[in-house]
């Protein structure tokens, strides 16, 4: 991870050895588990962009309105709760629980998405009664579970309202293999969307070909796992999409 010093030692792997990454994320799933699926029109590939666009958020929406912001320090996760623009009714200790109960739910699965694991800290709205803060704790907990089979203890909130969990590491967490260290996409990163805007213009199009101009960076990082890449365009955009290199510092992709 980003700033940390490693805790496990690498060995090199033999050459017959094949590392299957869907395999391995599907060993971090709870239950049963989910069968592969392919992105079938432009509507399919928006939804797969903004679920990344969602794991490097530092705010996410709720449902019913309100949000929480999410903010992972060397330390610790910190994750505060905003009721702005929620519809209030009730009570304020029912209110709080609504809202709570939903951020709590919604933080346990943006980490468990974000591959975070270490201390976490939500900062839940008052006022919280003995009932409302065992729920929030089961809440949390039932969300996590239900998304992800590492160990992950927590506690009810404090009187200062403080729900504090503890979750172990699994994977580097997203941004850390989406980043680089000054928040900026990587080569690897940029010639990733680059793929999934010429698979929604492709998929829009469907009798139309088009070229993909690459910024020195992302040919690069092209060039590094060319097969890879390759049949990756001819299985998304059955063959109409052609690589090229440019001289610009921005890739582009164009009708040909």
């Amino acid at each position: 991870r980003h700033g940390k010093l490693a805790r496990a030692a690498f060995t090199k792997l033999e050459p017959t050895h094949s590392f299957d990454a869907f395999a391995a994320w599907l060993d971090g799933l709870p239950g049963q588990l989910p069968k592969p699926e392919t992105a079938a029109d432009a509507e399919d590939l928006d939804a797969i962009e903004a679920a990344f666009d969602e794991a490097l958020a530092p705010a996410v929406g709720l449902a019913r309105g309100g949000l929480i912001r999410l903010d992972r320090t060397a330390a610790l996760i910190a994750i505060d709760i905003d009721s702005a623009g929620r519809n209030r009714k009730g009570s304020a200790a029912a209110r709080a629980l609504s809202i709570n109960k939903e951020a709590v739910e919604t933080a346990a699965r943006q980490v468990a998405l974000r591959d975070w694991g270490g201390l976490l800290v939500i900062d839940c709205l008052a006022p919280l009664t003995a009932e409302a803060r065992t729920q929030l704790r089961d809440a949390f907990l039932a969300a996590f579970q239900s998304v992800s089979a590492r160990k992950v203890e927590a506690l009810k909130p404090s009187r200062f309202g403080l729900l504090e969990a503890k979750i172990a590491w699994g994977a580097s967490p997203i941004e850390d293999r989406l980043l680089d260290e000054t928040g900026q996409k990587t080569a690897d990163t940029e010639l990733l969307d680059l793929f999934r805007d010429a698979a929604r213009q492709a998929a829009a199009d469907r009798t139309a070909f088009f070229r993909l101009t690459l910024s020195p960076r992302a040919l690069k990082a092209y060039n590094a796992r060319r097969n890879d890449c390759d049949a990756i365009l001819n299985s998304a955009c059955s063959g109409r999409v052609s690589i090229a290199s440019g001289t610009g510092e921005q890739s582009v992709v164009r009708r040909a």
